[in-house]
């Protein structure tokens, strides 16, 4: 089994500080850091940037991609974290939690441990920012649902990209930089739009967010900023085309 990694990136571990000091900051009510829930979005668009890299890397390397492991890995990184915390809050909420309030945490436990939390919350229309919305144990874990859901869609597009580039004789490089422009354009319409009529869905639901997660893709598209000179993207392009 392979196992794609992009190395240490000094930035990128740097920015995930920032991202999660922000976040924490807001929680905490720092003042002037009420804003710091940016972190989350922060966070959106690095996966963005990593799973994109990674994934052409393998499309370059081999020419295909390995679903199973892809998905395997992504599990073993998550997995264990999740349920421990799922069930240790479950066990102390069962002890200090009211009769009628644990059949509410009981669900959005159930959700959160198969990453379904955000669907959860959105057809709860649970506003993250109401007064009390903290009182739900399992608010936080909206965000891992929408990771979760953008890693099991984003191998199946690119290897779409680079059959169709394959198909076409077009380059890769160039053709997923126009995908992925076009999904971020329609996706963050698609969130303006519903900011206003169903402002849950807006800001919990994955495709209202993949504009986040597309603009990582398109950063990774620049070779500055994939930390090498393009050349993945050539061999992906090459084995497109041979």
């Amino acid at each position: 089994m392979h196992g794609y990694k992009l190395g240490f990136r000094g930035d990128i571990e740097g920015l995930r500080a920032i991202a999660v000091l922000l976040v924490v900051a807001a929680h905490a009510g720092v003042p002037r850091l009420a804003g710091g829930f940016i972190g989350v979005d922060v966070f959106f668009v690095l996966s963005g940037f990593l799973i994109t890299g990674l994934l052409n890397r393998e499309l370059a390397e081999r020419g295909r991609i390995d679903f199973g492991a892809f998905y395997l890995r992504r599990l073993r990184r998550l997995m264990p974290a999740l349920l421990l915390v799922v069930l240790v809050v479950s066990a102390l909420a069962s002890h200090v939690l009211a009769p009628w309030d644990q059949g509410r945490q009981a669900s959005a436990a159930a959700m959160a441990s198969i990453w379904l939390s955000n669907i959860h919350f959105a057809l709860a229309k649970l506003d993250y920012f109401a007064p009390g919305a903290e009182a739900n144990l399992f608010l936080h874990t909206w965000s891992l649902g929408v990771e979760e859901q953008f890693y099991l869609l984003w191998p199946a597009l690119l290897l779409g990209v680079w059959l169709l580039a394959k198909r076409k004789g077009q380059s890769f490089r160039e053709l997923g930089t126009a995908i992925l422009l076009a999904m971020a354009c329609v996706s963050l319409v698609a969130e303006l739009m519903l900011m206003r009529r169903l402002p849950q869905w807006s800001f919990y639901m994955m495709p209202m967010r993949a504009w986040q997660f597309a603009a990582g893709g398109l950063i990774w598209a620049l070779p500055a900023a994939s930390g090498q000179d393009g050349s993945s993207w050539r061999r992906c392009m090459a084995a497109s085309r041979g």
